[in-house]
């Protein structure tokens, strides 16, 4: 049986991604890796209970009384320990290259307020890497599933047969 990567975030940048809201996923390591890649969201609720229902990064607040970052509403129903995303993982950079790009459009395929969101909503602090993804495709419904560290495999089987690669 085939297998598709997946990779597990925190709460709520998986949304964020599954949305599309979120195309670049900052890390502290660099993958080869090209290709499908669904996104998992953990079950790990520390950074929402820290943080309340709002999100803020690089010491502003992202977003207004009624929504958080990238626009979710407050009350979003945060899936946990699920898979809620396909994309396409189709480059790796380190996140210094990224924030001095004077033309994202060309580079990253967005817009300038999308580079803006990215650059608020990932850490690309020196030493990093940012995982540019493409195609994003939210899956119908959350597909609880156990996460793991690094690039995991799932089995292709468990994919909707229209969202897998």
């Amino acid at each position: 049986m085939s297998t598709i990567k997946a990779l597990s975030l925190w709460q709520p940048w998986a949304s964020l991604i599954a949305l599309d809201l979120k195309r670049i996923e900052t890390r502290d390591w660099a993958t080869k890796y090209r290709g499908p890649l669904l996104i998992h969201a953990g079950k790990n609720t520390d950074f929402i209970k820290r943080r309340g229902s709002s999100l803020t990064h690089r010491n502003a607040q992202i977003g207004d009384d009624a929504r958080t970052a990238g626009g979710l509403p407050r009350d979003f129903n945060y899936p946990l320990g699920a898979l809620v995303a396909i994309a396409e993982l189709v480059d790796c950079l380190p996140t210094k290259e990224i924030a001095l790009y004077s033309e994202p459009v060309s580079k990253l395929n967005m817009n300038r307020s999308e580079f803006e969101r990215e650059l608020a909503l990932g850490n690309f602090t020196p030493g990093r890497f940012g995982w540019v993804l493409a195609h994003v495709r939210e899956l119908p419904e959350p597909l609880p599933y156990r996460g793991r560290q690094g690039l995991f495999d799932v089995p292709a089987g468990l994919i909707p047969p229209e969202l897998r690669p």
